[in-house]
């Protein structure tokens, strides 16, 4: 049987405190928003969000400015000197500069130093980048499906909240018609003080009872709003999806659910993430021990007396890393090992709990619809009975009747009260099951 049977009777429900809830079946589409809508606009407006969102364009940011392997640093210079001797200045101190003969030479020099980045360092420093980015994409995809589960909660506690508060209106209601009634046999000495004043107690329970029901929606009805950012005429619609009903786990697929947590498993995704990366800083650890080219210098010199070619002179120098001490010692590499094994073991714990949680929940969540389907058959008998009892006597006049119709009234309520409080349940474990798979459950039943 349907969780949303109690609800077939109505195609919309607005959610308006104004006395009671109104009921507008022909609200224009742009006037009202849905659970899917109300989602979206959520996800958007979300503070942690948005934070998590420039975290993933600071991480692209930092994977483009991973420099590339042929990218080395190069560093360019160039000198020139000009110099005069004057030769009999040197030979006789009393010799003016301009008196004989000088010595005039021109040098000119240019260099250009090339830093190779190691290709080993450099491609584990880039997967270290994209890695890093994948790890905050996966955060915000955890976050997402967090915040959309925290949604559905709030959108389906809004509608149990709803339904009470409609339920105690119409206790409330329904007393205020035997107060009424009451009253006239009071007054016409047909009615005694104590019973009187027990049923006048009971009202003040129920108005009681009221205010606290329509606290209880008022609040989370504003907390939708809020955090979706709705205007004041914009109304929420309150209604079941389709598939939270009765034959929900007959339409599981355990192989298929068991992937798709595996996949989506946040937990899960950041531990094999974070072992990637570790890998990728052990690989580039590893890159430090490995012989590599980190110096070219080439040099051009040419050097001229009196116009007349010196000295030309074109040089080349490299220079080898060799990291001997490296070589001779562990040490750098064995921290990046010890994590790296730690965390292939916590993913290795990480998966068997979920395994486990997934079918615990799993059996949960049948034993919860069983349940349910028991409970409603329940319901429909035990209805039926009363209603039909109801319809014999409602219309009597005799005093009598009239309080046995007014007691299967209450027990119509009472009933109406445990089925919410059953849908509830039953809602709660859906909800709790769907966090764990990682997806809402329509999405896998919407894939061809």
């Amino acid at each position: 049987m349907s969780l949303i049977r109690l609800l077939a009777a109505t195609s919309l429900i607005t959610l308006n405190l104004s006395g009671a809830l109104a009921i507008n079946v022909q609200a224009e589409e742009a006037d009202v928003i849905g659970l899917n809508e109300l989602i979206d606009q959520t996800l958007q407006m979300d503070p942690l969000l948005n934070a998590l969102r420039w975290d993933v364009q600071i991480a692209e940011a930092e994977r483009h400015r991973a420099a590339p392997l042929n990218n080395p640093h190069v560093r360019l210079g160039y000198s020139d000197r000009s110099d005069t001797t004057d030769l009999e200045t040197l030979l006789d101190p009393t010799a003016t500069p301009d008196s004989g003969l000088s010595d005039r030479s021109e040098q000119y020099t240019a260099q250009l130093r090339l830093y190779p980045r190691n290709p080993f360092i450099a491609g584990a420093q880039k997967e270290r980048a994209n890695l890093e980015k994948s790890l905050a994409e996966r955060k915000l995809a955890a976050a997402i499906h967090a915040k959309r589960m925290d949604i559905c909660e709030t959108y389906f506690d809004m509608i149990h909240a709803q339904r009470e508060h409609a339920l105690w209106l119409r206790k409330y209601e329904l007393q205020q018609t035997i107060d009424h009634q009451q009253r006239a046999l009071f007054e016409a000495g047909q009615l005694d003080p104590e019973t009187y004043n027990e049923n006048r107690l009971r009202g003040l329970d129920l108005l009681i009872e009221l205010g606290r029901a329509e606290l209880a929606f008022t609040r989370v009805r504003d907390k939708l709003r809020a955090d979706a950012g709705l205007r004041d005429h914009r109304k929420i619609t309150a209604e079941y999806p389709a598939y939270m009903n009765s034959g929900l786990v007959a339409r599981l697929n355990l192989d298929v659910l068991m992937e798709t947590a595996l996949e989506n498993n946040d937990l899960l995704a950041s531990i094999n993430l974070e072992c990637d990366i570790t890998q990728a800083d052990l690989s580039a650890t590893r890159g430090e021990g490995i012989p590599w080219v980190n110096l070219i210098s080439a040099t051009y010199q040419r050097e001229e007396r009196y116009a007349t070619k010196y000295r030309d002179e074109f040089s080349v120098v490299a220079g080898i890393e060799l990291p001997i001490f490296d070589w001779l010692s562990n040490r750098k590499i064995a921290p990046d090992e010890a994590r790296l094994q730690g965390l292939e073991r916590q993913g290795q714990d990480a998966e068997s709990a979920l395994r486990t949680s997934l079918h615990q929940s799993l059996t949960v969540l049948k034993h919860s619809e069983e349940r349910l389907n028991e409970f409603h058959n329940i319901e429909e008998d035990v209805g039926q009975a009363i209603r039909q009892r109801l319809s014999e006597i409602e219309d009597a006049t005799d005093l009598l009747q009239m309080q046995k119709a007014f007691r299967y009234k209450r027990m119509l309520m009472d009933l109406e009260e445990k089925s919410i409080r059953i849908n509830q349940n039953h809602v709660q474990h859906v909800i709790e099951f769907e966090r764990l798979v990682g997806v809402r459950l329509v999405d896998l039943f919407e894939q061809p």
